[in-house]
């Protein structure tokens, strides 16, 4: 056996330890049990009609029952309208009226976002007002 031998392994373990290192060191940490979640939980399904005037309806989907937020934003990214509501597991509707009590609109004609979120996970889709 000769010195060159035994560098040459020796710098192969060497190389082996480090790279195992460098993966324990940059990898995620999972919890033992931990559900990665896959797909989005709130979807919306169906915005209809649009382009709206005076109302529309989303359909959308929710994995668990809770609390979701609806949000519409305009163009500029200004929130014009937010309002909690209790969901439901499964398909959950929310009709939205574009008057007030006077019968005034309360949306400009125009391109909004509508976005519907549970904390950590949001579904949006574009709706325009006449």
């Amino acid at each position: 056996m000769t010195i060159d031998g035994m560098d040459q392994r020796l710098m192969e373990s060497e190389i082996s330890h480090i790279r195992r290192t460098k993966e324990l060191l940059f990898s995620k940490p999972v919890e033992k049990g931990a559900v990665k979640k896959t797909n989005n939980c709130i979807e919306i399904v169906n915005l209809y009609p649009n382009p709206a005037s005076h109302s529309f309806t989303v359909e959308f989907s929710a994995c668990e029952k809770g609390l979701a937020r609806i949000e519409l934003f305009s163009s500029s990214g200004n929130c014009v309208f937010s309002k909690m509501m209790v969901v439901d597991t499964g398909t959950n509707i929310f009709n939205f009226q574009n008057t007030t009590n006077l019968n005034q609109k309360l949306l400009k004609p125009g391109m909004y976002i509508l976005r519907i979120s549970d904390g950590e996970q949001s579904g949006s889709q574009r709706i325009v007002i006449r």
